[in-house]
């Protein structure tokens, strides 16, 4: 059952047909594939969701149709897991069609009482959906609070669904950005975090630059992160997340330029050397015109030392080949 949250299920395409006379028909008719007791109809009748928004793009079917989507999402049957999962596919697929949900209010609240169940996969599938409503309801304290909450969870699923939701979350959101800095800061510190978690943290601290303080707190935790464990993957995710968070906080460009500099030209580790570069690329298309003179300055000196190590290392090997011969 794992894997219903980390691979996405591809549905025949099954879209609405000519012989639907107009969107009311269409919609009745795949109401009666949600309302079978077979699973296999009730996903066939989900998959074909998408199809009627794009067919039928009008906000009051999109937020009929997404009501009786958010009952079934909360209905326990069977099968309900992997409905719930059809459910969150057809969110994800009519991403730009979930503006146009009217009763958010209602929807959110069918969805959001599947985090009262006893199943730990189901909250995590509760919170992918969540997330994939980030850009309709980012500012909802109930849902920030839920998703706040569910980083308490012991269940790896669950708590993996709860740091990509924040994730999400932060990015549209400045208070729930700022509010988690604290929570999230704690929990890299804590010994018990597992290193996977703890790389699924730092992604979230990329998107915190919606403040010019939060964005400075960020950026002295991951720096501290980056001495207290200098492991390949944790400095590769935390050189990224600094990247992503200089490029909105340009006042940060310098400084990061510096730092990966500094790894590009210390680190003896080819992934790390590699990934400090891309970041470095990164960086000059991104915001060339923040750029010191004294990064422009450390930049060509690097490019020379370099070369000359180059230059150097060439004409060693050509000695020892003519010595050879």
């Amino acid at each position: 059952m794992s894997a219903l949250l980390s691979r996405p299920i591809s549905f025949p395409d099954i879209g609405i047909t000519e012989q639907d006379q107009d969107p009311n028909s269409a919609l009745l008719e795949l109401d009666r594939g949600l309302k079978s007791s077979n699973v296999g109809e009730q996903c066939e009748a989900i998959s074909r969701f998408p199809s009627l928004f794009e067919k039928y793009p009008f906000p009051i079917l999109i937020n009929s149709a997404l009501l009786k989507l958010g009952e079934v999402f909360r209905q326990e049957t069977g099968g309900s897991n992997f409905v719930r999962v059809c459910v969150c596919e057809v969110l994800e697929a009519s991403a730009r069609h979930l503006d146009k949900l009217i009763n958010v209010d209602e929807f959110v609240k069918r969805i959001c009482t599947v985090m009262h169940s006893n199943d730990p996969l189901a909250r995590a599938l509760t919170l992918r959906a969540l997330g994939l409503l980030c850009h309709v309801v980012g500012e909802a304290k109930q849902v920030q609070h839920l998703v706040r909450d569910a980083l308490d969870a012991s269940h790896t699923l669950e708590l993996q669904a709860a740091i990509a939701a924040a994730e999400k979350y932060s990015a549209v959101s400045k208070t729930f950005a700022v509010s988690m800095c604290e929570r999230l800061t704690q929990m890299l510190s804590a010994l018990s975090t597992p290193v996977e978690v703890k790389l699924q943290l730092i992604k979230v601290f990329q998107h915190m630059h919606h403040d010019a303080d939060t964005a400075a707190t960020v950026r002295s935790v991951c720096l501290q992160l980056l001495d207290r464990s200098p492991t390949q993957r944790v400095v590769i995710t935390t050189l990224h997340a600094l990247t992503q968070l200089a490029a909105h906080c340009l006042v940060h460009i310098p400084h990061q330029v510096d730092l990966v500099l500094s790894w590009v030209s210390q680190e003896c580790r080819a992934c790390v050397r590699g990934a400090a570069l891309s970041e470095l690329r990164y960086l000059a298309s991104a915001a060339p015109h923040a750029w010191s003179p004294g990064n422009v300055s450390s930049l060509i000196a690097f490019t020379r030392a370099a070369r000359n190590n180059t230059t150097s290392l060439g004409g060693a090997s050509g000695d020892t080949d003519t010595a050879t011969s």
